[in-house]
């Protein structure tokens, strides 16, 4: 693979003898480019590789495809302008042959298959320690414990010995509780439990 993408570059590039002056002269260019075909073309490449991820639940593919669309787009443009230069500046209008989107296809495989390569199996794994160190972080246990341990049916004093707190900080959850929609008012300082646990 690599020595088949180093003579492919070897041999697109020789193709296009690039000067200094050419160089400059890409640098002077502005305004909007007419590259409809390879833009299309690349971001088919894209759209297939997305497919192919899915089938294969490869999410590093579908990670590093992203990235490849830039690279195929940007490396090719210098490529196709380069030999038509001056035309261009005079029509304003640029020829994507099919040679310029084998060479597009060219550094958009060269991109995927360098990253992955470098780098994927180092998102994998950092992707599967991520979900295997994952512990979900309970929020206020002290209280849904507490909540649990109660009756159906109970007053602020079972709060309170339950929680160890006094009486208006009792009263106070018991309020919390109840905007919250885990409890009802059946009187004043009388509660029943709506809902078994508290998971928030």
């Amino acid at each position: 693979m690599l020595i088949h993408i180093k003579i492919w570059l070897n041999v697109q590039l020789s193709n296009v003898q690039l000067s200094n002056s050419v160089y400059f002269k890409l640098e002077e260019l502005h305004g909007e480019l007419p590259i409809e075909r390879l833009t299309d073309h690349v971001y088919d490449l894209c759209d297939l590789s997305a497919q192919e991820a899915e089938a294969a639940d490869d999410h590093v593919l579908d990670y590093l495809r992203k990235r490849a669309v830039f690279y195929a787009t940007w490396l090719t443009i210098p490529r196709i302008v380069a030999r038509q230069y001056d035309a261009f500046k005079k029509t304003r209008k640029l020829e994507i042959n099919d040679d310029d989107l084998k060479f597009a296809t060219l550094i958009y495989d060269a991109v995927i298959y360098f990253q992955d390569h470098f780098f994927g199996q180092l998102l994998q794994d950092s992707w599967d320690n991520a979900a295997r160190e994952y512990i979900p972080r309970r929020k206020n246990s002290k209280n849904s414990d507490a909540y649990r341990a109660l009756p159906d049916t109970f007053s602020p004093k079972e709060v309170m010995a339950i929680l160890d707190i006094e009486r208006d900080a009792a009263h106070k959850q018991c309020q919390r509780w109840l905007v919250h929609g885990f409890v009802e008012r059946l009187k004043q300082g009388k509660y029943k439990k709506i809902i078994k646990d508290i998971t928030v």
